[in-house]
């Protein structure tokens, strides 16, 4: 019956992260649920909870399922347990941030008025100037297009340059951009701009709200769809109606409802927002949830599981749930008994009395319904629904069942025998500490404050074949017509023939207030909530608890009944209405690392080297995005290899580890389906290291290898010294190369600082020499060496000059380039093999040249040990400096000899070539290359 009934209102219940107070407000809930006046429960989350403000702009989920909070204090991040929040504190350029949007690469942007405009990843702030000075942005309408954010300020569309900074697409025509700002332009001008009150875009969709409808245009399919004229939308837009681009949905909300769009841009789903919340603004993320927003009261959170839940009486006991024919009837503590009305869709005052009710006395046999208050009997009528007489009593009477054509009461003290014409009291039975009467099998069972009994010739008689007999019992229901359910006071349920008895499993220590039973399963209202299980031959087994989770209100459950398709529940807060096939989806959403620590410094989870200590530490902070409203710990589970093989369990958001020795190590998570693991090294001492441990290993085996070389020494001696000798005369010619070098380049020298003394430019000159004694310093020191790191090299160039670009002013300029591949501090290279080739390109090209010159020199990885010079000049180039110096060009000949002996070494394999640089030019420029390999 219940299928074919629509919502009429809702009472709204706001309950409280932490203080446990409750709202109830009227609204109305469409399309969510087929059927029932209710009241529903949501949760408000303000300053107390952790927003930044009450004065919320908008809330949006990002695709990992953190909820975006955006207000005029800042922005928070939810992962349904706590707030992080980013204020100006964090990066942002003003905590009043309007607008906020998502992109698939995990960035949330932000939109303000200020200079900045950016976004948040991996919680930190980003934020990035325009390209013209001074600017401040007023971002009214967005494009995303996939990882690209456009945005609109004052007539101008702004994208984020390479520069990082907030260009106008307007600058730069043949941006690809310019063809899909243009587009959306278009759209805009075709609408008169005063009907336009929200507009945003993403990738080929173009959505738009104008007074009276909504608006999507795909520029893929050039499909355009007017809901007004396409599928008959009527409604009047505020000016708080806004458009929400998440979770591939479209969404459209307003201060009273959000809708979600289907793929054929038709409105899907609909849920009004109650008018007491004084929302602007509603959101739908994942698992269904809708998050409210409001200028004054933060945001509300209605879980997805409650919009399919009816609530009836908010706030009010509900002592017991009746079938009387083919009615339900409520007993509400203090107000009376209610009977749902199908008409009206709501359940209407059956009997109204005040104060404490005891449950109908329905007497299937009598067509009759017994209702005992005070000192009066109130007989009802199956059929007609209406009182057939009314009786005075001498003595108050809690239930009565009919047996043996009388009517059989319990009193406080005693089971009184009546006849059914006028209650009068045929005998008496003593019975004290009597909760329930129960007809079974001919027999009159008793539940009663110390276990089960029956009336038995007259004699109230303990049944003793179990000592779960013997437990306090609140109430008896048919399991079947051999079977029945005792419900007890703290000791949990089970099924008795009054001979055998099956108990019920996980209920030990539970209240069973009241059971029903719908073929084999079993329905158990407890103080845990609503407890079901299945019947399979002589065994129960457990299936499910309904709890708050699953949308009760509180887990104190009094009395329940299923029928046709519903689960009717009453509860210390009210009514109940369930779906039979009602399920939660998940609200786990995942686990993450929030935060690493190795001895009390924050790691990024990038940056996974760490230098080794002793007695170190290791803290990791586990984060699960978690919107269920049953507020337990997350269970998952962890193992650090290769320190664990085995998974750890544990509900503990923190994990610690200490005195981790030199390794490589995998931090791995689970929990569900979700997996997560992180990799970090612990990086040796220089003794910790795999080669210090192999050369303490072969230490031993190198001094039997020493006493064998030794022994090989000897018979080859002679050979060697001959080699030795050979090798001694080409050093020596090397050095002697080198010597002629060095007048030649301190004659250079010396020069350029006579130079700044005649200009009389004492200034420079004492510059000059500080630099030129650091230069000769230098140069003296390696001059000694036949090889040198190319660190050192580069130094000495970069030094050399420095010293030429004073001489030279202005005119000379240089760039020195190193390949990030090339490990300079172990790379060698010849010393002084390459300053004479720069030294010419200064002195001979730059200097011979009428303009400005520049030299660029660049060194670029090959492969180990091997690498190549470039050295680049626009001077005057080689021939003209071959006639201006007459041929005499000796520093090259020097230079090739050089190598040629460097070569002959068998250290060494060097190859060098010069080309003219720019042959189209006057100057036409050298470019010298050296290719270096080191062979030994």
């Amino acid at each position: 019956m219940y299928n074919k009934l629509r919502i009429n209102s809702l009472f709204l219940s706001v309950k409280k992260s932490i203080v446990l107070k409750r709202y109830y407000i009227l609204a109305i809930l469409l399309v969510l649920l087929p059927s029932l006046g209710q009241a529903q429960y949501a949760t408000n989350y303000s300053i107390k909870e952790g927003l930044p403000s009450n004065h919320v702009y908008k809330v949006t989920q990002d695709n990992n399922g953190f909820i975006w909070v955006i207000t005029d204090n800042g922005i928070a991040k939810y992962n349904g347990t706590e707030f992080k929040v980013f204020t100006t504190k964090e990066g942002l350029p003003t905590n009043d941030v309007w607008e906020i949007a998502t992109t698939p690469d995990g960035k949330v942007w932000f939109f303000c008025k200020a200079s900045k405009v950016g976004y948040i990843e991996n919680d930190k702030v980003h934020s990035f100037e325009g390209e013209e000075k001074g600017i401040v942005f007023f971002p009214l309408k967005i494009i995303e297009i996939e990882n690209t954010i456009l945005f609109e300020s004052k007539n101008n569309w702004y994208f984020l340059n390479t520069d990082n900074k907030w260009e106008a697409i307007d600058e730069i025509k043949k941006h690809p951009l310019f063809k899909i700002k243009s587009e959306v332009e278009a759209l805009i001008k075709a609408e008169k701009p005063v009907n336009i009150i929200h507009f945003r875009a993403k990738d080929s969709l173009i959505c738009w709200l104008k007074r009276d409808t909504y608006m999507v245009f795909n520029s893929k399919t050039k499909e355009v769809v007017d809901g007004k004229e396409t599928y008959g939308f009527n409604h009047q837009f505020s000016d708080l109606a806004r458009i929400n681009l998440m979770n591939g949905s479209i969404q459209i909300t307003d201060t009273s409802f959000v809708a979600l769009l289907d793929s054929k841009y038709k409105i899907a789903k609909t849920a009004s927002i109650p008018s007491s919340f004084n929302s602007h603004h509603a959101s739908i993320d994942k698992t269904g949830n809708i998050w409210a927003v409001s200028f004054q009261n933060g945001v509300y959170k209605i879980p997805s599981v409650y919009q399919k839940i009816a609530y009836f009486f908010p706030s009010e006991k509900i002592e017991n749930i009746e079938k009387v024919g083919n009615d339900i009837v409520v007993n509400v503590f203090d107000k009376g008994y209610y009977r749902y009305n199908k008409s009206k869709l709501d359940f209407l005052p059956y009997i109204e009395e005040k104060g404490v009710l005891h449950p109908l006395s329905v007497i299937d046999n009598l067509q009759k319904t017994y209702f005992v208050h005070k000192l009066e009997v109130v007989s009802y009528s199956f059929n007609t629904h209406k009182v057939v007489k009314r009786t005075k009593i001498k003595e108050g009477i809690k239930q009565m069942v009919y047996y043996d054509g009388f009517l059989w009461g319990l009193g406080s003290y005693d089971i009184k025998k009546m006849k059914e014409s006028n209650f009068d009291v045929v005998a008496k039975f003593p019975a004290v500490g009597m909760n329930k009467l129960f007809m079974f099998n001919d027999k009159m069972l008793i539940g009663s404050t110390d276990g089960l009994k029956v009336l038995k010739d007259t004699v109230v008689t303990p049944i003793v074949n179990d000592t779960l007999f013997q437990k306090p019992i609140h109430n008896i229901v048919s399991l079947n017509r051999d079977w029945v359910i005792i419900c007890t006071e703290g000791y949990g349920a089970y099924a008795t023939n009054t001979i055998q008895t099956i108990y019920f499993p996980n209920t030990q220590y539970l209240n069973i207030k009241d059971a029903f039973v719908v073929g084999d399963s079993i329905w158990l209202a407890t103080n845990e909530g609503l407890v079901q299980f299945l019947k399979k031959g002589n065994i129960f087994q457990f299936i499910k608890n309904v709890t708050e989770e699953m949308g009760l209100a509180t887990r104190r459950v009094n009395s329940v009944l299923v029928d046709e398709d519903y689960i009717f529940m009453g509860t210390d807060d009210g009514l109940v209405v369930f779906p039979l096939n009602i399920t939660a989806p998940s609200q786990f959403m995942d686990i993450y690392f929030d935060t690493v620590q190795f001895n009390g410094e924050t790691l990024s989870l990038s940056n996974n080297e760490i230098n080794y200590t002793t007695h170190n530490s290791l803290r990791v902070k586990i984060g699960a995005i978690n919107f269920s409203e049953k507020k337990t710990p997350v269970a998952f589970q962890y193992k650090l290899e290769p320190l664990q093989n085995q998974w750890q369990e544990t509900t503990s958001s923190t994990l610690n580890f200490s005195d981790l020795p030199p390794n490589q190590y995998q931090l791995q998570l689970t929990s569900g389906d979700y997996q997560k693991s992180f990799s970090f090294i612990v990086q040796p001492l220089w003794w910790q290291t795999i080669t210090a441990k192999i050369l303490f290993s072969l230490f031993g085996i190198g001094i039997l290898l020493f006493v064998l070389q030794m022994i090989r020494k000897s018979e080859l001696k002679k050979k060697m010294a001959k080699l030795n000798a050979e090798k001694k005369l080409a050093e020596y010619e090397l050095y002697a190369l080198r010597s002629q070098m060095n007048p030649h380049f301190v004659f250079n020298s010396l020069t350029a600082i006579q130079y700044y003394i005649n200009e009389n430019d004492f200034e420079n000159s004492e510059k000059y020499l500080v630099k030129f004694s650091k230069l000769i310093r230098q140069f003296f020191e390696i001059s000694k060496e036949e090889e040198i790191t190319l660190e050192d090299e580069v130094a000495l160039l970069n030094n050399y000059l420095e010293i030429e670009k004073l001489r030279f002013k202005d005119k000379l300029n240089f760039t020195i380039e190193v390949d990030p591949k090339l490990n300079i501090t172990q790379s060698k290279i010849p010393t002084m093999l390459l300053q004479p080739v720069v030294e010419n390109a200064v002195n001979h090209g730059i200097f011979n040249k009428e303009e400005n010159g520049t030299i660029n020199l660049y060194f670029s990885y090959i492969k180990p040990k091997e690498f190549s010079v470039e050295i680049l000049d626009d001077g005057v180039g080689f021939e003209k400096t071959k006639k201006q110096r007459n041929g005499k060009i000796s520093s090259s000949v020097i230079l090739k000899d050089r190598i040629s002996i460097l070569n002959q070494s068998q250290h060494w394999d060097i190859t060098y070539s010069t080309v003219v640089a720019f042959s189209e030019a006057s100057d036409k420029g050298n470019k010298a290359t050296f290719t270096i390999k080191h062979l030994k």
